[in-house]
């Protein structure tokens, strides 16, 4: 009985981790005005910094043609924020602590802020589903218009070459 609960507990362990990964990613990437439109609400609650904000820089690895060797390509600013969130359990009559972590490409303390609120929010029951549909739901909206704007645009500037040898394959297949 208990291993199954064991078991049971570590797939759910799992889950969340994915789940989280997915999230901390999309708050990573989130516009600073929809953050700060969803968690204006939230902002006044009372939590405890375990890391304060630090700007540091992360080396940034590529590879040639995606399949080479890799190389140090440069450094990339980041900022991280690490906070403890305490929220009070009406159902059990406890408080329960919940860490919220970010880490946002540049310098943003605010942003930093708000994405490490929104970490530890959306790890709660209470505010995980409605936060989804406030915050997670649009970033995503918001990610797929601008890499379809992108790609607008790569596809606008995008040059095909003919060479005389594939004219000719052409030519030959048709005749």
């Amino acid at each position: 009985m208990l291993h199954m609960y064991i078991d049971e507990m570590v797939e759910q362990t799992k889950l969340l981790n994915n789940q989280r990964s997915h999230w901390m990613g999309l708050l990573a990437r989130a516009p600073i005005a929809l953050l700060e439109q969803v968690l204006q609400s939230y902002t006044h609650l009372q939590h405890e910094t375990l890391k304060p904000y630090e700007t540091v820089a992360f080396m940034v690895q590529a590879r040639t043609g995606s399949s080479g060797q890799r190389f140090n390509m440069g450094e990339v600013s980041v900022g991280r924020m690490i906070l403890k969130l305490q929220l009070h359990d009406g159902a059990i009559n406890e408080a329960t602590s919940y860490v919220g972590v970010a880490y946002i490409k540049g310098a943003n303390e605010r942003q930093t802020y708000l994405a490490a609120l929104a970490d530890a929010l959306l790890q709660t029951p209470v505010h995980h589903d409605s936060l989804s549909k406030l915050l997670l739901e649009p970033i995503e909206s918001w990610l797929s218009q601008e890499r379809q704007a992108k790609q607008k645009t790569v596809q606008a500037t995008q040059v095909e070459f003919f060479t005389v040898a594939r004219e000719n394959n052409a030519a030959q297949a048709q005749g």
